[in-house]
């Protein structure tokens, strides 16, 4: 699990660092791109596939998400849910 942890204090720098809040989510998620699960512990999987379905269920409200810069014209109150499940996340991941 060495691998998520990395992201995991990737992201947690990410969070804690002076960004636009698109910015912050684009690269926070991009931050967990292509982790490699399959030695995970499946309660960790859980977690994770739990986030990526609230984080798909946010954003396909936003149909014309395209690019990261599409991300500016998620509402603040969406972008921040998404922030508080992949705090949620990191934590979850941390917590062994």
């Amino acid at each position: 699990m060495n691998g998520i942890q990395q992201r995991v204090n990737t992201i947690t720098r990410l969070l804690g660092a002076d960004l636009p809040l698109p910015k912050k989510v684009t690269e926070s998620l991009k931050a967990f791109s292509g982790t490699d699960i399959t030695h995970v512990p499946a309660h960790h999987k859980k977690s994770i596939y739990h986030f990526l379905h609230t984080v798909n269920t946010i954003t396909a409200r936003y149909p014309f998400i395209k690019t990261d810069e599409d991300y500016s014209l998620i509402s603040e109150a969406d972008l921040n849910k998404i922030l508080k499940n992949i705090q949620r996340l990191c934590l979850k991941l941390l917590v062994d």
